[in-house]
């Protein structure tokens, strides 16, 4: 018997343009999930035209979206009501906090409930305290916040979360049953193209790489979540020490500004940014860089959750240094430099000691490897599956 199953995105778009890393999960979910007798309808935002990927077994049932400020949520509340009442299913999948409500409080209106499962992208409260700099709307809505968050927690037949650590943490924090919490890691993609050496070429003679230098990459936001200050610094301590190291850094966020005067004042040279990269671009940088950095500030959200490109690095055969959060630990363990949190000088020297050591670098990137095998998009969607057929049983 096949199985019919309601996926629920919430505020998170599906369509080709948005690059959402959110998005990402989803589909890549999506598209194992083929291998197995489930029917899913995907309810999902339509802000322009159809330009969404297309799967055997899954159905889209498109809200209209309005992608303005002040209008995205509002929009995502009020359009998918009808939808979601006049669905036949026995399972709702919601992917966010609001998708999650709005599920439960139309349960209220239907005669034949359907069990709702939770995939919490992030902690609400706790990513509301992240920023330094909230506003004063913010502040004044934390409490709501956690009230709301809590309910959803406690609301919801299943929860999905992606390590072990946020397993216990969730479980604790909003006092629910371990059994209701479900493990399903995020996932890597094995079966990469192979890389197009004459755009690798194209890049290296447009970047201009000192030949004898080592390449330390960053992938990832700039932002102080994600550590670009203490990655500022602990290039400052690499460059005096050695100067054969290049640092390309990849990506955009609110700190790029600020990253660029720093190089620019302290007139460093060896720094390139890179600004967005296209993800099937990416394999081809993860293929220049000797090292590979994850620098994000310890917080509850990066201790309990691991960064995207965790994954990614590990499957590319390079050695990674990243500062020691529960999260990134729980998947490398002794297979990677990791070094004490928000140390900048400590990570620093996790650099150092791998640019000295090529034996070293060999037998972590090799590691790594082997752990990215445990964490395919096929095991992935398999887990979301079991997750599935178990309360389809129940």
């Amino acid at each position: 018997m096949t199985m019919k199953v309601a996926i629920f995105t919430g505020t998170i778009s599906l369509q080709r343009e948005n690059t959402d890393v959110r998005k990402l999960y989803i589909l890549e979910r999506l598209k194992h999930l083929q291998e197995f007798k489930v029917q899913l309808e995907i309810i999902t935002p339509q802000a322009n035209k159809c330009n969404l990927p297309s799967f055997e077994n899954g159905v889209y049932n498109t809200y209209k979206f309005i992608n303005r400020k002040h209008l995205k949520l509002i929009s995502t509340i009020i359009y998918p009501i009808s939808k979601i009442l006049k669905l036949n299913c026995e399972l709702i999948h919601c992917y966010t906090y609001h998708a999650a409500i709005l599920a439960w409080f139309i349960n209220n209106f239907r005669k034949q409930k359907y069990l709702i499962i939770f995939e919490p992208m992030g902690l609400a409260y706790e990513e509301s305290k992240l920023d330094r700099k909230s506003s004063f709307k913010v502040k004044v809505m934390r409490p709501f916040i956690k009230y709301t968050e809590k309910i959803t927690f406690k609301k919801s037949d299943a929860v999905a979360v992606y390590t072990h650590i946020l397993k216990k943490y969730v479980s604790q924090k909003f006092d629910i049953d371990t059994k209701k919490v479900y493990v399903i890691p995020h996932g890597i993609n094995l079966n990469t193209p192979t890389i197009d050496k004459a755009k690798k070429s194209f890049i290296l003679d447009k970047l201009n790489l000192p030949k004898k230098n080592k390449i330390v990459m960053y992938g990832g936001s700039l932002s102080e979540l994600h550590g670009t200050p203490y990655l500022m610094e602990a290039i400052k301590y690499v460059n005096k020490k050695k100067q054969n190291v290049s640092f390309l850094i990849l990506g955009r966020g609110v700190l790029e500004n600020t990253l660029d005067n720093y190089i620019k004042k302290n007139k460093i040279t060896n720094v390139y940014l890179l600004g967005f990269v296209p993800l099937e671009d990416m394999e081809i940088y993860l293929s220049l860089a000797d090292i590979l950095l994850i620098p994000h500030a310890k917080c509850m959200q990066t201790d309990l959750d691991q960064p995207t490109k965790l994954f990614e690095y590990v499957a590319s055969g390079k050695p990674i240094v990243s500062f020691n959060l529960k999260a990134i630990a729980e998947v490398v363990g002794n297979n990677a430099i990791l070094v004490e949190p928000d140390n900048p000088k400590a990570l620093a020297d996790g650099i150092l000691k791998l640019i000295d050591d090529e034996k070293l670098c060999r037998e972590l990137g090799e590691k790594g490897q082997t752990i990215s095998k445990e964490y395919s998009w096929e095991i992935s969607a398999k887990k979301q599956f079991e997750l599935y057929k178990e309360l389809y049983g129940n």
